[in-house]
């Protein structure tokens, strides 16, 4: 049996030390989800929202953020390493999605595109694209990731798309996953992040904004990560309800939960074109 423990009286000159520093962690690449949690820090992450919301989008933005300065691993258990960084290409690039599988690109697109290629190709970005990945073997794999590679952060697309073979119940099995996950952001000390669908809840409600009781199997989430924020884009039920009506490119992020900070609405601004989010509203946005 361990027998770990601290005594105060020996860490507290230490603590103190660091007591006043809030160090910013890793940069979401949107400033002010970056100052409302202070960056991604060590722990377990969860980005939730229901189907087509953005939250791929959202853990490709962040990892394009990233990637340029530190070591990105990301699980990609729903999408292929292709389209996912087909989709990266045309977030870098500011370049519709659309019309790059369409080809329908003017010759500016083009170069835009081939210095996308050439700034991702540069980034430290590992995929794995493993599908039906139970906990133990994501636990397994970051092992040998940790030894090749030193990882910053871990991303994980989805949680619901994972399981764990000793639970016999799906709530069991989520909360298995949840608990080995934290334990793991915890060990590596770096922070994982991963994705998470909402029930239907949030359909019914008048104004469609998600709640953290709109997860699934929302217990062992919600008691596990560190931080939860949840993805609403208003004009997605608008659309919804009628086809014709224009997406504003207004998103919000609900910081639903922050271990060590305040909750709040994060609003910044969605790309339908490049699938993408950003600080606000530009121009060429």
């Amino acid at each position: 049996m361990n027998f770990n423990y601290i005594k105060i009286s020996d860490a507290i000159h230490n603590v103190n030390k660091t007591l006043y520093d809030n160090p910013m962690g890793l940069s979401t690449g949107i400033m002010p989800l970056d100052n409302a949690i202070r960056g991604l820090q060590p722990g377990l992450t969860i980005i939730a929202g229901r189907p087509s919301m953005g939250k791929s989008s959202m853990m490709a933005d962040m990892a394009l953020s990233i990637g340029s300065s530190a070591t990105a691993v990301m699980f990609s258990i729903e999408m292929s390493a292709k389209i996912l960084i087909e989709r990266m290409i045309a977030n870098q690039a500011n370049v519709s999605y659309k019309d790059i599988k369409l080809n329908i690109i003017s010759q500016n697109q083009k170069e835009k595109i081939d210095s996308a290629v050439g700034d991702i190709s540069k980034m430290d970005i590992i995929i794995d694209e493993s599908s039906l990945l139970t906990v133990n073997q994501i636990k397994e794999k970051m092992d040998k990731f940790v030894e090749l590679f030193s990882p910053d952060v871990v991303m994980i697309d989805y949680l619901q798309l994972m399981s764990a073979v000793t639970a016999s119940t799906r709530q069991q099995e989520i909360t298995e996953i949840c608990r080995v996950l934290a334990a793991l952001a915890k060990g590596y000390s770096i922070p994982f992040l991963v994705l998470c669908q909402l029930n239907r809840s949030v359909e019914y409600r008048e104004n469609h904004r998600p709640r953290l009781s709109d997860l699934r199997e929302s217990g062992s989430i919600e008691q596990d990560a560190d931080v939860v924020l949840l993805l609403h884009r208003p004009s997605y039920y608008s659309i919804l309800e009628n086809p014709m009506a224009v997406d504003s490119g207004r998103a919000e992020i609900v910081v639903a939960k922050q271990r060590n900070g305040e909750r709040c609405i994060v609003e910044c601004a969605w790309n339908a074109q490049t699938m993408s989010f950003r600080d606000n509203y530009t121009e060429d946005f």
